[in-house]
């Protein structure tokens, strides 16, 4: 972390929001998004055909919003691998994410495991942040956003809903998080 991101950080700013490199690429029309996680990500589970993953749906809100009404080049790289976790990930995210993303969404909240004790020293949760990390260090900066989801077919509440962990780490790290 440089001198002026601990100062950013410490004036409670977050850092991941706002990468430099975002508004210039919005201004010089072009816009890289990524979508990296598990089948979630790739489109398990949507309503009625894969193309209604959530990532399609973003895609399409992000060519109306920016790329219609405002001649961005919008592109949009799903690198989700059903069936994985984040160790997955931390290891190969340079097959996945194209290295001039300017906004990463990051899925695991179902495939990493998932340990009620201890939150945070466990091989999932010390991957995961790796991850994060090797993320926000990539040459373009990226902004990383965590997308957390319900286990619908999981009976156990603690297993089910949006694990508190990730949203935990995303506070620590100053990224957002969303559902």
């Amino acid at each position: 972390m440089t001198a002026g991101q601990t100062r950013q950080a410490a004036a409670g700013a977050p850092l991941s929001l706002a990468p430099p490199g975002v508004p210039a690429r919005l201004a010089a029309k072009r816009l890289t998004v990524a979508a990296v996680g598990a089948s979630i990500t790739a489109g398990a589970g949507a309503f009625d055909d894969v193309r209604d993953a959530w990532v399609d749906r973003l895609q399409t809100w992000l060519y109306d919003t920016y790329g219609a009404k405002h001649g961005v080049n919008v592109t949009v790289n799903n690198g989700a691998v059903p069936g994985t976790t984040s160790m997955y990930m931390c290891a190969c995210f340079r097959r996945h994410v194209p290295q001039d993303a300017d906004v990463i969404f990051l899925e695991y909240a179902v495939n990493d495991e998932h340990r009620k004790e201890p939150l945070f020293h466990n091989s999932a949760r010390k991957s995961f942040e790796r991850l994060i990390r090797k993320l926000l260090q990539m040459p373009s900066r990226p902004a990383v956003v965590l997308l957390n989801t319900y286990a619908w077919f999981n009976t156990d509440p603690y297993e089910a809903s949006a694990h508190p962990a990730p949203c935990s780490r995303a506070r620590c790290l100053c990224l957002p998080s969303t559902v």
